[in-house]
């Protein structure tokens, strides 16, 4: 991270005026004239909104700092303003450096263009010359991933098909500041994964503002947040830290309105037991779900299946207590020694990651294999995860040590963990605990 700045803002104000009814807005565009020119005091029909009040900070070049805030606190205002899509009402904002924005999706977007043209429109609005749109065609088509569509009008596309062509075009830009407000939720499992992917890519080469409201994507991504209220700064700190004072002061105001106990109590968890199933062993042409894409390594050992099985049978769809079992087979394709490591990592849809297991863990590893030999590696765990979309990446390498994959896949496989019944998980994993509840009678 450099010392160099890369965004300034200095005393950022933002007024609306806001009409109690349609004829205010009239009478205010002619009233204060007249009254001004009979020389009687001016009235004022309207009410003022500061959405952000005195907002000051600024931003070095290569940090990445989350936005955090309730809804209305001005979080959106502040990068409308950034990007000069919205005029601030006092203030100074400076920036040094190409300006990409992820606001709303396909804002830019004409309904009745195809997809090719609509890429060319907001390329030009983007500042791409016609050259390096035309280049960029091929990487944005494969990256949206909606096929012949592309050459259809957009108003014939599903929101998704919608959101992955936006997406597409928007992190096609090589921004020197990105700015980005609550995207990442865009498309189906696989396609969140691969945009959260492309977000930590552009992440890693250029400075990035974040809004989200999800405080574990702040913690996850950003080094830096800053909490916004009622359009002022109210923390500015390590992300953390900034993360853990918005989510108490929330409950307190829930708490407040009677909206939020100060108990939780935990239903016991049942763990079905699933049957072993050794299944296939030959390489699945759908392995993984994402595709080739975010997959990397030497490929001396390679996983050409992972079959996800719960309670005994494949399937994508889990519930609190069910068995998983992640079973996998994986090929050399030249003589390894032994001790290789393989493991795995379950994230969420912001891509935390929730947990993960390795058989370094379990202080076990792969023997010694020749070319076209096959092993077949089972991990099996209960399901204790909130309700929500989870996806497992893959890890094979020499040695557990060592930067160097045999075989990396980002997203293997994707599953879902719908809700229980009677069993709520607060936060991201279950838990098991044993309660006491004793009754003090006082001596006499």
């Amino acid at each position: 991270m450099s010392s160099e700045i890369a965004i300034k803002v200095e005393n950022l104000s933002k007024c609306y005026q806001v009409y109690d009814q349609p004829r205010d807005r009239l009478k205010q565009f002619f009233m204060p004239r007249l009254q001004r020119a009979a020389g009687i005091a001016q009235k004022q029909y309207y009410r003022e909104f500061w959405a952000l009040k005195d907002v000051s900070f600024n931003v070095k070049k290569g940090e990445i700092i989350g936005i955090v805030g309730p809804n209305g606190a001005g979080k959106s205002t502040l990068l409308q303003i950034l990007c000069n899509t919205l005029a601030q009402t006092d203030g100074v904002v400076s920036t040094k450096g190409r300006i990409s924005a992820l606001l709303e999706l396909g804002s830019g977007f004409n309904p009745e263009f195809s997809g090719i043209e609509n890429i060319h429109l907001n390329g030009a609005i983007l500042g791409l010359s016609q050259e390096e749109i035309i280049g960029k065609i091929p990487e944005i088509m494969e990256f949206a991933d909606i096929g012949d569509f592309i050459y259809q009008p957009v108003k014939n596309y599903s929101s998704g098909m919608y959101a992955r062509l936006a997406f597409a075009v928007a992190v096609s830009v090589e921004p020197e500041i990105l700015v980005v407000d609550e995207t990442l939720a865009v498309g189906d499992m696989l396609f969140q994964a691969k945009a959260i992917q492309r977000m930590r890519d552009l992440m890693d080469r250029c400075t990035v503002l974040f809004v989200s409201h999800s405080l574990a994507t702040v913690k996850s991504f950003c080094n830096r947040a800053i909490l916004i209220d009622q359009g002022q700064i109210i923390r500015d700190g390590r992300a953390p830290e900034v993360c853990d004072q918005y989510e108490m002061m929330m409950q307190e105001r829930l708490l407040a309105r009677g909206k939020l106990t100060d108990s939780v109590s935990l239903g016991s968890v049942s763990r079905a037991r699933g049957s072993t199933d050794f299944g296939a062993v030959d390489a699945d042409p759908n392995f993984p779900e994402s595709g080739g894409e975010f997959r990397s390594g030497s490929g001396a050992l390679r996983v050409v299946r992972g079959d996800l099985m719960i309670n005994g049978r494949l399937s994508s769809q889990a519930s609190l207590g069910d068995q998983l079992t992640l079973r996998l087979v994986i090929i050399a394709t030249r003589s390894v020694k032994a001790g290789a490591i393989v493991g795995y990592m379950v994230r969420n849809a912001n891509a935390v990651d929730v947990f993960g297991r390795n058989l370094y863990n379990e202080r076990q590893s792969l023997p010694a294999m020749t070319a076209g030999q096959k092993v077949v590696v089972e991990f099996s765990f209960p399901c204790l995860l909130s309700q929500g979309r989870y996806s497992i990446s893959l890890g094979v390498k020499s040695e557990p040590h060592l930067p160097e994959f045999f075989d990396s896949i980002h997203v293997a496989r994707a599953f879902e963990v719908s809700g229980a019944s009677g069993n709520y998980v607060p936060g991201l994993i279950y838990v098991e605990n044993e309660i006491k509840i004793s009754s003090l009678v006082d001596s006499i």
